[in-house]
């Protein structure tokens, strides 16, 4: 099966696009979602259902309160559950997996902002209710993080934190090789990334009922240059097909969608 990966910044049309393609492509293609994980489509497999399940609402409630570090451990999670999806899509019929978001590429952006934030010292009685109510989630991520750094204890919640904090800001182990060995995957065949300026993607979130920590003008500016950084390596060190489309108007995601159409 052939994968392709859709990535770029909040805003940029990436779930509404493939969930299009899920809905009017299929059965062509499948696709999976992140870090938002349409659980449903893994109901076959009663653990890992409900691993998404309990991902995705520690997800939307550090969403609801606007705490950073309960999202921190919510990407987490879902970039490390992402190679069971990845399995169970595979062994589907289709001949295409689309991706929203993946380990390799989308863990460095999302981190340069989460991953300072879940090092902070401080009394987080939100953090604390999560400890509370999915602590038998959270042990197993812990217990599946590379040796040396699987601290167990009585707080699952702070022991990701730490680990989040020390690999991804402190040894800064952000290249292919060690997030290869963390998330157990390997580059799509094919990159589609959605950009356009950033302050009219930060204009098409901001209304949104709910917002999440990241989505500043700010460091919405940060990730996309840590996104820019990144295309420059992988096209001057791997045999990766990355293809721009400008989402300013998605006039060229449309011609996309139409293309594929025309070709099922």
């Amino acid at each position: 099966m052939r994968t392709i990966l859709f990535t770029g910044l909040d805003g940029s049309g990436k779930s509404t696009f493939l969930k299009r393609v899920k809905d009017e492509l299929s059965p062509e293609y499948e696709v999976l979602f992140s870090p938002f994980i349409h659980s449903e489509d893994f109901a076959e497999d009663d653990e890992l259902y409900h691993l998404c399940k309990g991902v995705n609402t520690i997800n939307l409630r550090g969403d609801e309160l606007r705490n950073p570090r309960i999202k921190a451990i919510a990407l987490l999670a879902s970039m490390m559950l992402f190679r069971r999806q990845y399995e169970f899509k595979i062994g589907l019929n289709a001949e295409v997996l689309l991706c929203e978001r993946m380990p390799l590429i989308d863990a460095p952006v999302y981190a340069e902002f989460y991953a300072p934030v879940a090092g902070e010292e401080l009394e987080d009685p939100e953090l604390d209710e999560i400890n509370r109510k999915y602590d038998t989630i959270l042990q197993l991520f812990v217990e599946i993080l590379p040796e040396g750094y699987r601290h167990i204890s009585n707080h699952p919640a702070q022991d990701l934190l730490a680990f989040i904090h020390r690999w991804f800001h402190l040894e800064k182990k952000v290249d292919l090789h060690s997030l290869s060995q963390l998330f157990d995957h390997s580059l799509p065949d094919e990159v589609f990334y959605l950009y356009a300026p950033v302050n009219v993607l930060h204009h098409r979130i901001k209304d949104r009922d709910v917002s999440e920590s990241h989505e500043t003008l700010k460091v919405l500016q940060l990730m996309s240059k840590v996104y820019e950084d990144n295309w420059i390596k992988l096209e001057s060190g791997h045999d990766l097909s990355i293809t721009r489309i400008d989402v300013t108007d998605f006039a060229e995601l449309d011609r996309l969608f139409d293309e594929w159409k025309n070709e099922a």
